[in-house]
């Protein structure tokens, strides 16, 4: 122990062991305790994909079959069946008007689900906006 009240703490070995599914080793050192213990662990980034500027989507769906038409037509007629007249100004600013779509915004995700896309279709309009090369 020095003056200033810090001691040495000698190097521990890694666990051999692999952490529980979900969890990640990380070092405990309190005065009690020395040695791994394990946390969960962070949860891991988005994708690069997960966020497209608007345009980007506009433009998959612009181009992408949806029935006997275009996604594009099938959105704008979801977003203008809303009956709340303040749900559907909305709608239409953040698709129609905004800057940025997130990938699991609630907007995107009910829509999807009310033209009967799945999560899978969800994510490749996503990362065919992102792969938009101008």
């Amino acid at each position: 122990q020095t003056p200033d009240g810090y001691a040495y703490v000698e190097e521990l070995i890694y666990p051999d062991e692999a952490p529980a599914e979900g969890f990640i080793w990380t070092r405990e050192l309190t005065t009690e305790v020395y040695g791994w213990a394990q946390t969960e662990a962070p949860p891991e980034p988005d994708p690069e994909w997960y966020t497209q500027p608007a345009w980007r989507i506009r433009a998959i769906c612009d181009v992408t079959s949806y029935g006997d038409g275009l996604l594009i037509d099938a959105i704008t007629a979801t977003v203008d069946a809303i009956e709340d007249p303040v749900q559907k100004a909305v709608s239409k600013e953040v698709f129609f008007g905004g800057n940025t779509l997130e990938r699991d915004s609630m907007l995107l995700v009910s829509m999807a689900g009310a033209l009967g896309l799945t999560d899978e279709d969800l994510d490749s309009i996503f990362q065919q906006a992102d792969a938009i090369e101008v």
